[in-house]
């Protein structure tokens, strides 16, 4: 059985329509932080020194401080696409690379709008003069 091109077009076409959606959704801050993972999997590697760490940030002039304490690594403010981003490397004990991590901010959600209840009525709902009391 052989299916003609328009026929596999009319199926292909509500699928592209769904992907084209699923894209324009995607965050920017997910996508400024896939693009300093990228960078940071390919300029570093697990086992790099201290001074190619510090070139790596010197580089992509992000600010940076080491805390010797838990061995890590900090640079906040990098920026890729106006999207400010947290990058974190931790080290081994001798101060090779271990892990590294990038935090973007969380996507700012629609404020939540709280609707007024509505006033109840202060009467009592009775029944009028015709009805009946007792009704059997």
């Amino acid at each position: 059985m052989t299916q003609r091109p328009s026929h596999l077009i009319r199926l292909l076409t509500p699928a592209l329509a769904l992907a084209a959606a699923a894209c324009a959704a995607v965050d920017p801050g997910e996508s400024a932080k896939a693009q300093m993972e990228t960078m940071l999997n390919t300029e570093l590697m697990n086992g790099d020194s201290a001074d190619k760490i510090e070139a790596f940030f010197r580089g992509h002039a992000m600010n940076f401080t080491y805390d010797p304490a838990i061995r890590r690594y900090a640079a906040t403010g990098g920026m890729i696409g106006n999207i400010p981003l947290a990058v974190y490397v931790y080290t081994d004990t001798d101060k090779k690379m271990t892990v590294s991590l990038v935090q973007a901010p969380k996507p700012v959600a629609a404020p939540v709008v709280m609707q007024r209840e509505r006033p109840r009525p202060s009467y009592l709902d009775l029944p009028g003069a015709n009805a009946p009391r007792n009704p059997r």
